[in-house]
Parts: C-alpha cells; structure tokens; sequence
C-alpha cells in the first residue's frame, strides 16, 4: 500500500513540472478516482472469503498452514505414459486440467493461483491434473489447446468449462466449486 502512495505522490509531483497547471487539473481529475479507490481498498481490506490472520502469525506459521492445506490435496502431474481420460474417469467429482508448458510465464503465474486456490477455496474437493504440453503435444492437439496455459473442467468425464490465459483465483474457485 506504502508503494502504491509513493507512486501516485510521485506522479502527481512530476506531472506538475512536466505538463503544467492548466493540465494538471485534468491529470489530478484522472488520478482522483483512482487515488479514492486505493484508500478505500486499503481501509476496508480487499475480502477473498479465506481466513485472514489476526496478524498475529508469523510468514513462516503462515508458510506452513498453507503447505498442509495444499498437501491434503496435491495437483497430480500427467506422466509420459498415462492416459488422461482415465485418470479423469477414475477421479471423483470435478477435475480440472491445467495444459501448460515449463518455459510460458503465465502458465507459472497460474500454478501459483491454482495452489492457493486449492489451500483455501477447493470445498468440493475437486482434482487438478497439469497436463505439460510440450510432452503430451497429442493431448494439446486433441483438445484444441493453442494458447497457454488453458484450464479445461471435466464433471462426469464431460467438458463443463473451458478458460484460455491466466484465472485469477476467483475464476479458479468457481471452476473448483462447480
């Protein structure tokens, strides 16, 4: 939050010796709103509807509760010789299947939301399969994967959803949930 206020007090200083007084009022009028925003968020708090710490926690407590929340149900990597289908078929519920390559950081950035996700919003207790693209390219192929990372949900051995880019962890909640 500390950033986010020195930023704007430092754009709000530069843009008066670099644009001028008659334009800083229409700056100030674009910066206002987003100005009010900020202090509303950083008032009320932003709620995802997870436990927050009473701050009372330490990063490493904090560390480790989240390590047992994901451990109680770890994403499970495709091997080389396994067959999706039927580890779709043989897991309970929702699954959902996240195709993604080592070397795409967005397909990263999505890894870390889809483990909080399931640390703290997966109630149904659905399964996550990451599927590596550049090993299974016939996967990819066969379920039209051409943007990564793609996250496609399976109930009941059947499509039910289909997201391509970057969920964010409500997104992913609601596909967990379904």
């Amino acid at each position: 939050m500390q950033k986010i206020w020195k930023m704007l007090t430092v754009s709000a200083f530069l843009s008066l010796f670099v644009i001028g007084r008659d334009e800083m009022r229409f700056t100030f009028a674009l910066l206002l709103p987003a100005t009010l925003l900020i202090v509303a968020i950083g008032l009320t708090g932003c709620s995802s509807g997870t436990p927050v710490s009473d701050g009372s926690e330490t990063a490493e407590e904090k560390s480790k509760r989240m390590a047992e929340l994901r451990a109680a149900n770890p994403p499970i990597e495709l091997g080389e010789n396994e067959d999706l289908l039927e580890v779709i078929q043989k897991a309970p519920g929702v699954v959902l299947v996240d195709f993604y390559a080592g070397w795409c950081m967005p397909c990263r950035l999505q890894s870390a939301i889809l483990q909080t996700a399931v640390a703290t919003e997966n109630k149904s207790k659905a399964s996550i399969i990451k599927v590596d693209v550049e090993i299974h390219e016939n996967l990819a192929e066969e379920h039209d994967v051409v943007k990564l990372p793609t996250l496609i949900v399976f109930k009941n051995g059947e499509i039910v959803e289909r997201k391509t880019g970057v969920a964010d962890k409500d997104e992913v909640a609601a596909m967990l949930n379904l």
